[in-house]
């Protein structure tokens, strides 16, 4: 009798696993994927969303369809727990499915502040919030300039800064007034000259910035521990946290609550559970959290299911030191960093 492989979320490190659904079919297993969402939506082209460059149906990829044509079940809901003894996952609409491997791509959502009588507050993540971000500050721009806040100085806050300022100038009547909260420096565990760089876009689009920390917002006011600002929309790109399931499961987790997982990608207690991307931590070698290593451990998973079925020797994972990356910075421009340059 074939198994029953869950893979929950649709993301990059299960990809490679959802175009080899077909391989396990036909050896009489059965594949579901369960997303809340039948597209997947590519954070690295969301600032390009937001100024322009790029149209929805750019950003995302069809998973029910992509599931589906390779003779998978395709589940649209989101998972709310597992239990490890019994194999039993748990959906948030109460179905309950049983499991011979599982594998978690659930990525991460933006930490929560402190937040009161407010409206027009979005999150970086999920990508989706940020059609109805766009169509917002365009609606409010067309009658008066309005004030526009971005909590958070790591890449997506900084990206979605200068987004921002691309999509007034393309846009609105009236090009919105852009602050960022950076609680501190921008783009802390970066290099001098990458923060440099991103400082004198950043100014010379006119994006005022406030060091202070970001401690509430009240009626639409952000308060810091000085001083009050009103904004009309406030964006929130405040860090990030994996989702309660892997707590709520009694895994074992990392120190933010992500899966903990060995360097075979699977759950240091249980062979059967493995996870990529943004919702895992590695127990001796943490790594950031960057798409670069979800792409990369997409193969990985895919051997070790079938590593699994076959009763084979697990494939390790070895994530590389170095990699590109590139700072959006609008106008089909961008700041480049690789190594410590």
């Amino acid at each position: 009798m074939g198994k029953h492989i869950i893979l929950a979320g649709g993301g990059h490190a299960h990809l490679k696993t959802i175009a080899a659904i077909d391989y396990f079919t036909r050896r009489n297993n059965l594949v579901s994927v369960i997303s809340p969402d039948r597209y997947h939506y590519y954070s690295g082209m969301a600032p390009g969303f937001i100024s322009g460059d790029y149209e929805k149906e750019d950003i995302r990829f069809n998973i029910k369809s992509m599931v589906e044509k390779k003779g998978g079940n395709f589940i649209e809901n989101s998972l709310d727990h597992i239990d490890a003894v019994s194999k039993t996952a748990f959906l948030e609409n109460g179905d309950e499915l049983e499991y011979d491997i599982i594998s978690f791509n659930t990525g991460s959502i933006i930490k929560e502040m402190d937040i009161t009588g407010s409206s027009n507050i979005f999150k970086v993540k999920p990508i989706q919030n940020l059609t109805g971000l766009k169509n917002k500050i365009i609606e409010l721009s067309e009658k008066e300039k309005i004030a526009v806040s971005v909590i958070g100085a790591g890449p997506a806050g900084v990206e979605m800064a200068l987004a921002l300022f691309q999509l007034g100038f393309k846009n609105c009547l009236f090009n919105p007034e852009i602050t960022l909260f950076t609680g501190g420096e921008i783009l802390p565990g970066y290099n001098k000259k990458f923060k440099e760089a991103s400082l004198k876009k950043l100014y010379k689009n006119g994006i005022r910035i406030i060091k202070n920390l970001a401690e509430k917002i009240e009626n639409n006011q952000i308060h810091t521990n000085t001083e009050k600002f009103n904004s009309q929309v406030i964006i929130l790109a405040t860090g990030l946290k994996p989702l309660e399931i892997f707590k709520k499961s009694n895994l074992a987790t990392g120190p933010d609550g992500d899966l903990l997982v060995n360097k075979f990608l699977q759950d240091i207690d249980h062979p059967e559970i493995l996870g990529g991307g943004d919702c895992i931590y590695f127990k001796n070698n943490p790594v950031k959290k960057v798409g670069v290593y979800a792409v990369r451990q997409g193969p990985v998973i895919l051997k070790n299911i079938k590593a699994l079925i076959e009763n084979k020797n697990p494939a390790e994972f070895k994530p590389q030191k170095h990699f590109l990356q590139i700072l959006n910075t609008g106008s089909k421009t961008g700041i480049l960093k690789y190594k410590d340059y």
